[in-house]
């Protein structure tokens, strides 16, 4: 049990840094259509902006119904779960044993395959967070 939950904090130290050096290098990487600000809420110029729009050219994020993208907002454990899915292209799901996953949310198929592959784990066996 010790091996594997070290195996987990192993995969998402590695997993949070590789994302955040990905976004410094977008400039160099970012195609054609990501350089199109879909979101009312990202001023061009700012350190994060092409960074969004190549997360959104590649279909990471889709931001808000309201054409938002809400930078300042404190990302939800639900959210880092379905861009974890996207990334990765993660495939296969978990039983489902938290309370406060239910079925056929727009989250549940993406924290039960993050939770199946090991990149992301609830609080305990009852509770995603």
């Amino acid at each position: 049990m010790m091996i594997r939950r070290k195996t987990k904090r192993t995969w998402i130290s590695f997993l949070l840094p590789l994302a955040m050096a990905v976004s410094l290098f977008t400039g160099m990487m970012v195609p054609a259509a990501a350089d199109q600000n879909p979101f009312s809420d990202v001023p061009d110029g700012q350190w994060y902006t092409q960074a969004v729009n190549y997360c959104y050219a590649q279909g990471y994020v889709g931001g808000y119904e309201d054409k938002t993208f809400r930078p300042d907002k404190t990302l939800t454990r639900a959210e880092m779960a379905v861009i974890m899915n996207k990334m990765l292209s993660l495939s296969g799901k978990a039983n489902n044993t938290f309370s406060d996953v239910k079925a056929g949310q727009w989250y549940t198929d993406a924290v039960l395959s993050c939770v199946k592959a090991g990149v992301m784990a609830g609080y305990d066996t009852r509770t995603f967070g």
